[in-house]
């Protein structure tokens, strides 16, 4: 049978590593995260290096040193909807007129999506910081507690099992001994 090797390897590979999450934990540290960078990319860049916001100027600014100021002024300030039978409102009618159907969110969407992917990674980031700070590592007691589940013979299930429960026991009074050593130094300054 024909194997692509880098995809063979990748899935070798993945199928072999636990985590302590679940889906919707991958989904949410991983795929929602490069979800939002995407797409804040995506408009930063038409922002950034395209034309952001196509703008109706009036005619006395169709000379070409006038139509990009125009424009960058359409982008900075607020923009406005209008619906079809309405008419344009005057720079003598006021702010008023406009401050209803005003749109101030074009300029500022890459930035709310980078926050939003930035709320997105930082609880998975602290979780695994956390995680792999403690005396007892978890992920390995799961990857231990799933190779029991796969063992059929009772002596090596049972044999897997007391040094699993050996493990978690010894990781445990590790913490103990280490809490009380820190009070103990506390108390003795």
């Amino acid at each position: 049978m024909f194997e692509t090797p880098l995809l063979g390897k990748l899935f070798s590979t993945s199928s072999h590593i636990y985590h302590l999450g679940d889906i919707v934990d991958c989904l949410h540290w991983n795929v929602s995260v490069a979800v939002f960078i995407l797409c804040a990319l995506f408009v930063g860049a038409k922002q950034q290096f395209g034309q952001p916001i196509q703008c109706m100027l009036p005619t006395h600014l169709d000379k070409l040193p006038w139509i990009d100021y125009g424009q960058y002024y359409c982008f900075i300030q607020n923009t406005y909807r209008l619906t079809y039978n309405k008419t344009l409102p005057s720079a003598s009618s006021g702010a008023e007129n406009r401050s209803d159907a005003a749109v101030n969110y074009c300029q500022w969407v890459p930035f709310f999506l980078t926050i939003q992917a930035l709320c997105f990674y930082i609880p998975g980031w602290l979780w695994r910081t956390l995680q792999g700070q403690r005396t007892l590592d978890m992920e390995a007691a799961i990857r231990e507690a799933i190779s029991l589940k796969k063992t059929f013979e009772f002596e090596d299930r049972v044999k897997k099992l007391i040094n699993l429960i050996d493990y978690i026991a010894s990781g445990l009074k590790m913490k103990k001994n280490m809490c009380m050593f820190r009070t103990v130094g506390f108390l003795s300054f």
